[in-house]
């Protein structure tokens, strides 16, 4: 009887995470802290993508972009460390405005449908067309580091759009992973300085 009360209850369990996505919604949740990895950025953006579109769906450009400055500027659950979150106009005449960026007020207004990062891939071009879909890896300064501004470092960015007052945006946002791997680890270094030294003595004492 008790094992059938435990196979009822995580078979409730397991059919209101189905039907109805989680158990509380806790399990959902994935901040900009969060970002550490392409999944949860999806993720994120996602959230960040339904946040936006249930607030500013019938807002102006301009009521739109107070929310944006106001929910998603400030550090803390949209904002932390290299995570950020920027909007672009993705269709229409002002294709590849950008309407808002957490982190670079003064790019804001700015078309970027032609910029191109250090590879001289058209960045915003790639992130929409792969809309929804899947990630770009890209050139872009991170605001952490000092001295990229240039040439940028290397990121990968992934997006989505929505609608806002009759105009398509796409919420974009991004993480920094480190791409130089030592070739050696210290522990692999010091067993093998050990090898070649166990090596070396016994050539030493070896004699044909």
């Amino acid at each position: 009887m008790h094992r059938i009360a435990v196979s009822r209850t995580l078979s409730c369990a397991l059919g209101t995470v189905i039907l109805g996505g989680t158990v509380n919604g806790a399990f959902a949740q994935v901040t900009a802290a969060d970002v550490v990895d392409r999944s949860s950025l999806r993720t994120f953006v996602r959230h960040a993508r339904a946040e936006a579109e249930t607030s500013v769906a019938r807002a102006t450009e301009q009521e739109a972009y107070v929310f944006f400055d106001r929910e998603f500027r400030p550090r803390g659950r949209w904002r932390y460390g290299a995570v950020y979150l920027a909007v672009n106009i993705s269709a229409g005449p002002d294709r590849g405005r950008l309407l808002f960026h957490a982190t670079r007020p003064d790019l804001e207004g700015r078309n970027m449908w032609n910029f191109r990062d250090r590879n001289g891939l058209l960045v915003l071009q790639e992130i929409i067309a792969r809309a929804g879909r899947d990630f770009v890896e890209y050139y872009f300064d991170d605001p952490t580091v000092s001295g990229d501004e240039e040439d940028g470092s290397f990121k990968v960015g992934y997006g989505e759009e929505f609608v806002a007052g009759g105009r398509t945006l796409l919420i974009t946002s991004g993480f920094y992973p480190q791409r130089e791997v030592p070739i050696a680890p210290p522990l692999a270094q010091l067993l093998l300085a050990i090898l070649l030294a166990g090596g070396g003595a016994y050539l030493i004492r070896w004699k044909p």
